[in-house]
């Protein structure tokens, strides 16, 4: 499987493109196809899973993922953290990033099984994941705590799962070096429901603070770039396999 990040290190983003349009004429009309229907072009070459060949990696050989942005539909009941100075919430802000994810993933060739939002954790979210068949479970959240200092992003996963130590890593790498957060790194929870009910690998991504007032304005104006590091960090795990 073809990595654009590691088959071309060290060159810009424009010489890599270049490379795909001249040795992989397939992928690159794929590419462009993609951009018509309103995707990034970068994105999508650097995202989308392909072999040395100019082929795109079948549907029934492609990583399924399962999606979950964090608390409950609207905030009802449940919003999860707030901060009430900007007006912004966990639930909403969460939404944002992981339906931005969900299309990056499709354009890149990724099987988006599943995008839930629920307060229902037992039926509508894990039941619903582990019914799915996907490969791995993503739960996307913001963090919160009450002294306002605390800052930065950290990926948690259950103890023992080292595939979920590998996506999580994946993830957390490309997340601090996209938005430049502060690395809290990978957290062990045997306390999460999602992360220890999901019969796949799962990890619960907290992509900053939103109590912080670095991290929240991050939060608020760059949910895109937020979504494309998660997407990048889930397309380096497919290419590791």
């Amino acid at each position: 499987m073809v990595d654009i990040h590691n088959k071309n290190e060290g060159l810009s983003l424009k010489a890599q493109l270049q490379i795909v349009k001249e040795a992989y004429p397939k992928v690159w009309q794929y590419i462009l196809e993609a951009e018509k229907r309103g995707h990034d072009r970068a994105m999508t070459a650097t995202l989308l899973q392909y072999d040395d060949d100019d082929e795109i990696i079948k549907e029934d050989d492609q990583m399924k993922v399962f999606l979950n942005p964090g608390h409950s539909p609207d905030g009802r009941p449940d919003s999860g953290a707030c901060n009430y100075a900007m007006d912004l919430r966990e639930c909403d802000i969460a939404k944002t990033i992981t339906d931005l994810v969900a299309g990056y993933l499709t354009a890149a060739g990724v099987q988006v099984v599943g995008n839930v939002q629920s307060d229902d954790l037992v039926g509508d979210v894990v039941g619903a994941a582990n019914a799915s068949g996907a490969d791995v479970f993503i739960s996307i959240h913001c963090n919160s705590f009450a002294n306002p200092n605390a800052n930065g992003t950290e990926t948690c996963v259950y103890p023992g799962s080292s595939v979920g130590v590998k996506l999580g890593g994946y993830i957390q790498r490309q997340i601090v070096e996209a938005l430049d957060t502060t690395d809290r790194g990978i957290k062990y929870r045997d306390g999460l429901y999602v992360l220890r009910a999901t019969d796949m690998p799962a990890v619960l991504v907290e992509t900053a603070f939103i109590s912080n007032g670095e991290d929240v304005a991050k939060l608020r104006d760059q949910a895109d770039e937020f979504a494309r590091a998660i997407a990048r960090g889930v397309t380096d795990y497919v290419c590791s396999l």
